[in-house]
């Protein structure tokens, strides 16, 4: 629920943020070198849930990458789940 929440706030937020042209024309762009992105990703992980005697499940920080043929980032998540004794990481 906390995730629906947070992604509503944050498309709300862009868009409020597009609304507000300064009527300037022509190509706006933001850079920021892939270092610094990792770094401000880097700060909300590890993120962990758990349920008591159930399941244990923590989120490494993402690697990200840039793929400017497709003007994207892309990002590769390590995922560990530990369940009655028996772990699971993804690759």
């Amino acid at each position: 629920m906390r995730r629906r929440v947070a992604c509503a706030a944050a498309v709300a937020a862009l868009w409020g943020v597009g609304a507000c042209n300064t009527g300037r024309s022509g190509v706006r762009s933001v850079s920021f070198t892939l270092e610094r992105l990792q770094a401000a990703v880097a700060g909300r992980f590890p993120r962990e849930w758990s349920a008591p005697g159930l399941l244990d499940v923590r989120l490494q920080a993402p690697r990200l990458g840039l793929l400017p043929d497709a003007n994207r980032l892309s990002a590769r998540l390590a995922l560990q789940c530990r369940r009655a004794g028996r772990c699971w990481r993804s690759r």
